[in-house]
């Protein structure tokens, strides 16, 4: 800021709940009137709107943080030439400050100023920081409801994943349990197969011959394998069934989350498209 320095000597000078403040500033070297207003916004927020709103009255041009308005014609004094504009953040809050200049560069006296004109300069850019504030929160807001939207989507398509990947489990179990009946009849008949061989040797009274013994014990042992994996198979299907019930139950909630999420989102589109519509 160009060798700014303020001496603060406050006094409100309207009656409205936003008061405009006058006291003293340094600029470059020189003691000048200095006209400001507090606003509850950034200074990075206000700054370009801020620029925008003088553009109005004059050129504006800026160098760092001090903004210069070569004046075309404004209704607060026909003697104003130049405005010079400086925006203070205080982090919670901003100064919006001016000073008002006379084609000598001397700081207009106050039998100089329209007050009602000055007035309604801050004033209506102050309606126009707390309406952009206004927007700017309402589009935190709308941001905040997408995400909980998001998130019931994600919630819902994830609960969908389960519930196919259950079906589809199940529809496999099932299937290899529909195969092993047949796998147990073969398994009966090839047992069997080897039974009559057994016996047929026991008949002739010729010694037992190993290899039909083994073969035997083979074909009790993959009987009794296949026996228990399809029961095995089956308490999967059933705890897979269980499962399917919980699931379907979680979609419902899941879905029911989403349709109310919806409606809070749009509820926000809402307030977001009144606001700036006005």
């Amino acid at each position: 800021m160009k060798k700014i320095a303020l001496l603060i000597i406050a006094f409100a000078s309207s009656a409205n709940a936003q008061h405009i403040l006058r006291s003293s500033i340094l600029f470059d070297n020189e003691v000048h009137p200095n006209i400001y207003i507090f606003i509850p916004s950034a200074a990075k927020t206000l700054e370009k709107d801020w620029k925008t709103y003088l553009s109005k009255t004059g050129k504006v041009s800026e160098d760092k943080d001090q903004i210069t308005v070569n004046v075309k014609s404004s209704d607060i004094s026909r003697d104003l030439t130049r405005i010079i504009s400086f925006i203070l953040d205080y982090k919670s809050f901003s100064a919006v400050q001016v000073i008002l200049l006379d084609e000598n560069g001397r700081s207009l006296a106050a039998d100089q100023i329209n007050t009602s004109a000055l007035e309604r300069m801050f004033y209506n850019f102050y309606d126009l920081a707390y309406f952009n504030q206004e927007v700017i929160m309402a589009e935190t807001d709308l941001s905040f409801a997408e995400k909980i939207f998001n998130e019931a989507e994600k919630a819902k398509s994830r609960v969908e994943r389960n519930l196919a990947s259950n079906l589809k489990a199940q529809e496999k179990l099932g299937k290899k349990l529909d195969e092993t009946p047949e796998k147990l009849s073969e398994i009966i008949q090839e047992k069997d197969a080897v039974y009559q061989k057994l016996l047929q040797n026991e008949n002739a009274e010729a010694p037992v011959d190993e290899n039909f013994e083994k073969e035997f014990s083979k074909t009790e042992f993959k009987l009794l394998k296949t026996k228990s994996i399809s029961e095995r198979k089956a308490k999967k299907l059933k705890k897979k069934k269980e499962e399917f019930i919980k699931i379907s139950d979680e979609l419902f909630v899941a879905r029911q989350d989403l349709i109310k999420s919806t409606l809070v989102l749009e509820s926000k589109k809402v307030v977001l498209q009144d606001l700036t519509k006005k």
